[in-house]
């Protein structure tokens, strides 16, 4: 039997799950691979892909357009973005040289991807065997 108004459909559904909802001691979960966690990890997120020194770019620019681009009017805005620039060239050198000694430092608030991955190798999680 179809029943072409939604509605009822979804009443249908809704008894149904009111039915199933009234033992919630009786949930069945069956293991189909092994509750361990792996020796890895994903290292896609990360803050080294966002863009920076915007907020100053921007000053910059703004004091530029407001002053016919004149540079002298507004050194103090391009030296801001400068040191910026140059900020953040020093830190992505530091990670770098981070990542090539490979030191890994503790007690920090977030360790980076290749950091867990040391710990990891360190400390791996142990085998259990498997009963399906």
């Amino acid at each position: 039997m179809k029943l072409d108004n939604p509605c009822l459909s979804s009443m249908k559904n809704f008894t149904r799950l009111i039915k199933y909802s009234k033992s919630p001691n009786n949930v069945r979960f069956e293991a189909i691979l092994p509750l361990e966690l792996k020796n890895r990890v994903s290292g896609k997120g990360g803050d080294a892909k966002k863009a920076g020194c915007i907020q100053e770019m921007s000053l910059a620019f703004s004091c530029l357009k407001e002053n016919d681009f004149v540079q002298t009017n507004c050194a103090k805005e391009i030296q801001n973005f400068i040191a910026c620039g140059d900020k953040r060239r020093g830190d992505k050198f530091t990670r770098k040289q981070e990542f090539h000694n490979k030191t890994v430092t503790t007690g920090k608030k977030d360790l980076k991807a290749w950091e867990i991955d040391e710990l990891l190798k360190k400390y791996p999680e142990q085998k259990k065997p498997f009963k399906a």
